[in-house]
C-alpha cells in the first residue's frame, strides 16, 4: 500500500543501508536510487468479520497514563494524511485507514 513499485534495500555486512532502489518486478532490474522511503507498519488484516483487530491500547490497563513528546501530534497528523493519500491512490476497500488505524 505504500508504493506502486517495489523497492530493494541493499545492506552492507554490518546491516547498514548501502542503497535503496526501486526495481521492475518482471526483470528484477534496478530503476531509480532514492535517499529514503516511507514504510507503513505491518498489520494482520482480517479477511472476514469473525476476527477482531486489537491495538496496543486494548492491552493497557484502564488507568494507564500516556505521555507524548513535543511534535508527536503534528507527526501523527502528517502520517494520517500520508496514509489517506496512499489509500486514495490504491483503493482497496478492506484496507480503509479508518479500519486499520486509531484516530
Amino acid at each position: 500500500m505504500g508504493s506502486r513499485e517495489p523497492c530493494r534495500i541493499e545492506l552492507l555486512d554490518d546491516n547498514t543501508i548501502n542503497s535503496i532502489r526501486y526495481f521492475d518486478p518482471e526483470t528484477q532490474r534496478s530503476k531509480l536510487e532514492v535517499d529514503q522511503i516511507n514504510i507503513l507498519p505491518a498489520r494482520e488484516l482480517p479477511l472476514d468479520n469473525r476476527h477482531n483487530m486489537m491495538t496496543l491500547f486494548d492491552y493497557l490497563p484502564s488507568n494507564c497514563v500516556i505521555f507524548t513528546l513535543a511534535g508527536v501530534l503534528e507527526k501523527a497528523e502528517q502520517f494520517w494524511q500520508e496514509v489517506n493519500q496512499r489509500y486514495e491512490q490504491l483503493y482497496v476497500e478492506y484496507l480503509a485507514p479508518s479500519k486499520l488505524f486509531l484516530q
